[in-house]
């Protein structure tokens, strides 16, 4: 009675804080306590068996883990779709309304089912004895058919699920992503500190598909991980995928796998098309932006195209930090690189369009030339060619 008594006074304190501290508050993210109570703010974080919100002013309120009952980000609701493209389904602009068509309709074209004729001999035979057994006409009489209904109920129906089922949210799957142990459920399997947001950055947009970045401390050190909630389910995309899966991956390899989490959740919205709207070079670049674990991951690399040889020597010309290579390596790299220039590209191919271009990392300096394939069924795939490296502003 006194715990009870002491964590409502808890939650009125916690609460009456909130009013005084935000009282125009985001219709941002938001937690929801057990009794029903909404706090908004800014940011959610969990540390411990505390979630931190922090409201618009700035300050920073905790409440028991014991006390909160949901957790919703801003962007639960569906995202807005980008310019050019309509999520609402078919709409007629001009001309008179036209009325829907039955596809069971167009069969009536065909006329009803065809009726063979029957042959001039009838060729059925009938027996019409047991030829020296039961007799098969044997009448079935009353006991006989108590013992052995001919009647059956129907089977009871299969339950389906329901395919409006939203599936996880995102603050679950990022607390499942950074769990401990993916087989337990148990509150200590957490990671101590993890923070879940929408990513709103241009780059990311261009793929038309709701992403989230979750934030943990892992033994000590930083991981980042992006994914997305497709097909109710948690779809890991990118940041530090191989040590989120403790698997000890090159990063080539962390991104062929990557872009496989990719299209299988790219395929519960029917493919990994280019939206209307979006140029298809922005497309391929927002793929390996999510997919490279040094630009989605805690290394927070910078990735830039390549679109014209002054900017390229502008990238060659800018003094590093801190280099491993001395000068007449370096030099010799960005020759290298200016005289393997090319202009970015699409080409049309049967399989689809192969979008060929040249990116930049600060992460080693490294000039790719990059070729990511946009296929016509939806799949997207691509491949990378180190040209250069040491270029740059970078850090090795």
């Amino acid at each position: 009675m006194g715990a009870s008594r002491f964590r409502s006074r808890l939650v009125w304190l916690a609460v009456s804080v909130c009013a005084l501290a935000a009282p125009r508050v985001l219709a941002g993210s938001a937690l929801i306590l057990t009794d029903g109570q909404v706090i908004n703010g800014t940011e959610i974080r969990r540390d411990g068996d505390s979630y931190l919100v922090t409201m618009e002013g700035g300050s920073i309120v905790p409440f028991p883990a014991q006390l909160v009952k949901e957790i919703k980000l801003e962007s639960d609701a569906p995202p807005k779709p980008p310019a050019g493209w309509d999520y609402g389904g078919p709409r007629q602009f001009a001309g008179s309304p036209i009325p829907t068509q039955n596809p069971a309709d167009q069969l009536k074209v065909f006329g009803p089912p065809t009726r063979w004729s029957k042959d001039v001999v009838d060729t059925t035979w009938q027996p019409t004895d047991g030829f020296g057994f039961k007799p098969l006409s044997s009448k079935t009489t009353a006991a006989t058919a108590s013992k052995y209904p001919l009647t059956f109920s129907a089977p009871a129906p299969i339950p389906v699920a329901s395919a409006s089922s939203s599936g996880p949210s995102p603050w679950s799957c990022g607390e499942s992503i950074f769990a401990k142990d993916h087989d337990a459920e148990a509150s200590a399997n957490r990671a101590t500190s993890i923070t879940v947001h929408a990513l709103k950055e241009p780059r990311y947009t261009a793929l038309g598909l709701p992403l989230y970045k979750a934030e943990a401390k892992v033994n000590g050190e930083k991981q980042e991980a992006i994914f997305t909630v497709a097909g109710g389910q948690c779809r890991l995309l990118g940041g530090d995928s191989d040590a989120i899966l403790g698997m000890n991956l090159t990063p080539d390899h962390t991104m062929a796998q990557d872009a496989a989490s990719f299209n299988a959740a790219m395929a519960t919205r029917g493919g990994a098309h280019v939206p209307p709207g979006v140029d298809p070079l922005d497309f391929a670049l927002a793929f390996l932006s999510v997919t490279d674990p040094t630009v989605s991951g805690s290394t927070a690399a910078s990735l830039k195209l390549v679109a014209s040889p002054d900017e390229l020597k502008r990238i060659a010309n800018a003094t590093p930090t801190a280099c491993a290579e001395g000068k007449s390596k370096k030099r010799k790299e960005a020759r290298t690189a200016a005289s393997s220039f090319a202009a970015p590209k699409i080409v049309a191919s049967n399989e689809g369009d192969v979008a060929t271009f040249l990116t930049w990392s600060s992460a080693g300096g490294k000039l790719c030339r990059n070729t990511v394939v946009l296929s016509r069924d939806g799949v997207v795939s691509a491949r990378r060619e180190v040209v250069a490296a040491h270029i740059g502003t970078h850090t090795d």
